[in-house]
């Protein structure tokens, strides 16, 4: 049997040194979450553009509101 390179037994399984980059390296199970200030980020962010569709909205029926008074004034007079 021979086993590939990447599989622990092959390289010593006990003998492994302690991975740097493990807290880079993404979660299963009970430990994929997210942080506080990744939620924090998330909500302000989604507020942010909540804020500019509204004002685009507003300003876009402002826009269209004034633009129909005018033609209506121009037919009536």
């Amino acid at each position: 049997m021979t086993l590939a390179p990447d599989e622990p037994q092959a390289q010593g399984y006990r003998e492994q040194k302690r991975d740097p980059f493990s807290r880079q390296r993404p979660h299963k199970g009970k430990r994929a979450r997210f942080l506080w200030w990744q939620r924090l980020g998330a909500a302000a962010g989604l507020l942010l553009v909540i804020g500019a569709l509204g004002t685009l909205l507003a300003a876009s029926v402002g826009v269209f509101v004034f633009t129909a008074g005018l033609a209506l004034e121009s037919i009536i007079s």
